[in-house]
């Protein structure tokens, strides 16, 4: 029999050494950041005649062509030969990689540690997205121009549009000219900030709200890794890439500046500590939330209905008594500042219907519109958006009523999973809705997705379809 030498190598054991510290993930994670580079400097050379589909539509017809050549003139990059048809079948063949690119190297990470390559390449991926041209979306020249309305003019953008500063160099970048700010005055504050710091420039306010949208997303990040290791331990890694490396979240947060980052990083900052036990300082962020933006008002239901399912009648009607209170004071300290009675709710209800952006009312309309006229397309999606609602609102009551009467409340993780599903489902099913809004919801599904994966997965994956359809073509 042959002996086994003391310097024989188990290569088995070996090879599981190198794949938990440094992983198989890197090589794919380099693939997915050279595909979000290539990306990059697509975005920068939109050519000529290109045919406005993304934020400019109707209204701004060269709105791609005049941002990606206001980044590609401040790095000094020469244009690319580049016709229509082929600049279009690029976007499309690169936006559709990104997605197995990415499920990959998450895939690859279950078994890894967050060092310095994990964080690194995350870094990495949030800079390819910071330089990219805002594309997608105007919204980043919108909350400049509110906040400059406050910084240069003090005047109230809850009361007067943009069109009301038509001396303003961010006037021909915005889409809702005519329509007063539906955000909440937290964010108002934030955008008269940013504006006051970096100045009123197409490019300077681009960039600066990017910036503040990268480092809401870098902190989030954070933040759901450690939330991650008390929810999900021994995932944690994953659980962060899942959110911070996915296309969706880099396109719409650090490349577009959507203010849906800064409500991620307040809804996991308000999960985390109802899982360490502080429940009102939870209700204070969850409150703050929705005066920054009003689409965070479900996580808020939600947790009020944990925080009253519980104790006698007179606990319960005190502990309402006081969330009632804190709810109260948040909102009027927030809008005490812009107050100009009634009429500065005008327009909280959001901008007016143009077009179906929801999953279920869009493709419902779309399919209705194969037979029949566009009044009545448009009038099938909106009875689909409903009917869609209508259901999901009955499923939440049935099941907090079936909780209320066990007398108790899901732990965190649950909480979580409820928080970040209706944060994903209401925006799939509403008319006015796009893939932005998912920002959040996504952030938390991914803090606690070890212990929901098949909902998580399949959440993820409708978002990625809605993302692909909606900008992809």
């Amino acid at each position: 029999m042959r002996r086994s030498s003391p310097h024989t190598i188990d290569v088995g054991a070996l090879r599981a050494t190198v794949i938990s510290r440094r992983g198989l993930w890197l090589p794919v994670a380099l693939t997915y950041a050279l595909l979000l580079l290539s990306l990059l400097y697509l975005y920068m050379q939109v050519p000529v005649g290109f045919p406005e589909q993304w934020a400019g539509r109707d209204r701004l017809p060269d709105q791609s062509l005049r941002v990606s050549r206001l980044y590609r003139n401040a790095v000094g990059l020469a244009q690319a030969d580049l016709s229509v048809a082929a600049y279009r079948i690029m976007h499309l063949l690169l936006f559709i990689a990104l997605w197995p690119a990415y499920a990959l190297g998450v895939y690859r990470l279950r078994s890894a540690r967050a060092g310095v390559r994990f964080w690194g390449m995350t870094a990495v991926l949030l800079l390819l997205a910071l330089a990219m041209p805002p594309l997608l979306s105007t919204d980043v020249f919108y909350y400049g121009i509110t906040g400059e309305a406050v910084a240069e003019y003090g005047s109230n953008p809850h009361i007067r549009p943009p069109s009301a500063f038509p001396g303003s160099p961010l006037e021909n970048f915005i889409y809702w000219s005519d329509f007063p700010s539906p955000y909440g005055p937290v964010w108002t504050g934030v955008s008269a900030i940013v504006v006051a710091v970096a100045g009123n420039t197409p490019l300077a306010v681009s960039v600066a709200f990017k910036v503040v949208a990268a480092v809401c997303v870098a902190l989030s990040t954070v933040l759901l890794y450690r939330l991650a290791s008390r929810l999900a331990p021994g995932r944690e890694t994953q659980a962060a890439a899942l959110w911070a490396w996915n296309p969706l979240v880099l396109l719409e947060t650090s490349a577009n500046g959507h203010n849906d980052a800064l409500l991620a990083l307040v809804l996991l900052g308000s999960l985390g500590l109802v899982a360490t036990n502080h429940g009102i300082a939870s209700y204070v962020l969850a409150a703050l939330s929705i005066v920054v933006k009003l689409t965070t008002v479900p996580a808020l239901a939600l947790l009020v209905i944990g925080r009253l399912n519980t104790g006698r009648p007179v606990q319960r009607g005190a502990r309402a008594v006081a969330l009632l209170l804190v709810l109260a004071a948040t909102v009027l300290l927030a809008y005490l500042p812009f107050w100009e009675g009634p009429r500065t709710l005008q327009s909280i209800a959001g901008q007016p219907l143009e077009s179906m952006h929801g999953v279920i009312p869009g493709t419902v309309s779309g399919v209705a519109l194969l037979f029949a006229d566009e009044v009545s397309a448009e009038r099938a999606g909106r009875v689909a958006s409903l009917v869609a609602l209508a259901a999901l609102t009955f499923g939440g009551l049935w099941a907090a009523w079936r909780v209320w009467r066990a007398g108790t409340w899901l732990e965190p993780r649950g909480e979580g999973l409820l928080w970040g599903a209706s944060l994903v489902l209401l925006p799939l099913a509403f008319v006015r809705a796009y893939p932005w809004y998912v920002v959040p919801g996504l952030a938390l599904l991914a803090a606690v997705w070890p212990h929901c994966r098949r909902v998580t997965i399949w959440l993820y994956a409708l978002c990625a379809a809605w993302f692909v359809v909606q900008y992809g073509f």
